[in-house]
């Protein structure tokens, strides 16, 4: 990683704070990408303990503004990009009968519009670059349906496809760069804290029964840390994953294997 930049969205806390540090533990230079701002400037500030290059950008990764102007600071300060992680993502639960359009286009605005703005802003720069590798991060979720999570199983199974047709464009176009999905089953991080996971608010609280639901269906019986999962993404965006394109690294302790 020693002489890559590499942007991880939603940076500042679970998946994304442990590849930051993994990359900068490995020699990259990282952007830490959040609207968390205390969050993301302490997650920079522990990578920066390891690469001193590395810093935080407050970034909305709904807003295609946001990603030109990211993408435009990152160049100017390191002269391109090397490794984009898309991380950034929120959870809500509940049955689709209760989903509000609001509630549904809120999920569908971060988590895949927000990936097809990254791939594609992110496939400009580094085919400027000469190349580069893009992970975008779904969900077991977006591989098997699951009860009470219409609106994030269909984000995630939409970045699971819009991965693999950029894979495929880059490939008769760019083929230096490379784009893969990596889909974590449960993580032992902060969405299961203070997510609205059921619409109504009055059904709060029922994060720990959707936690524990996850849990029991899965075959490893338990969550995963958020380091393993970082292990997976640091692996496709090396150069051990030179032959990598199009794939989906599922990280689900079994989950859709049973």
């Amino acid at each position: 990683m020693k002489g890559k930049t590499a942007i991880v969205t939603g940076a500042s806390s679970g998946i994304g704070r442990a590849t930051a540090v993994k990359f900068a533990e490995r020699g990259a230079t990282v952007v830490v990408a959040d609207v968390d701002a205390e969050g993301g400037t302490e997650v920079a500030e522990a990578c920066s303990a390891l690469s001193p290059s590395s810093l935080f950008r407050d970034h909305d990764v709904a807003q295609e503004e946001s990603w030109i102007e990211l993408i435009e600071a990152v160049t100017d300060a390191f002269g391109g990009v090397d490794i984009l992680v898309n991380n950034a993502g929120v959870a809500l639960g509940g049955p689709l009968v209760d989903t509000t359009i609001e509630d549904w286009r809120w999920v569908m605005g971060i988590n895949l519009d927000g990936v097809f703005l990254g791939t594609k802003h992110g496939i400009r720069a580094m085919r400027n670059r000469g190349g580069g590798a893009i992970v975008n991060v779904s969900s077991a979720t977006g591989i098997v349906g699951r009860t009470l999570a219409g609106a994030v199983s269909a984000s995630k199974g939409g970045v699971r496809i819009l991965t693999k047709t950029a894979a495929l464009e880059c490939a008769a176009r760019y083929p230096n760069i490379r784009v893969n999905s990596v889909h974590p089953g449960g993580v032992e991080s902060n969405i299961w804290e203070g997510q609205a996971w059921w619409p109504n608010k009055s059904r709060s609280g029922r994060e720990e029964e959707a936690r524990a639901g996850i849990i029991k269906d899965t075959p490893l019986g338990r969550m995963a840390a958020p380091e393993e999962i970082a292990e997976a993404i640091l692996f496709l965006a090396s150069d051990a994953a030179s032959f990598v394109t199009g794939a989906e690294l599922v990280v689900d302790g079994g989950f859709t294997a049973a």
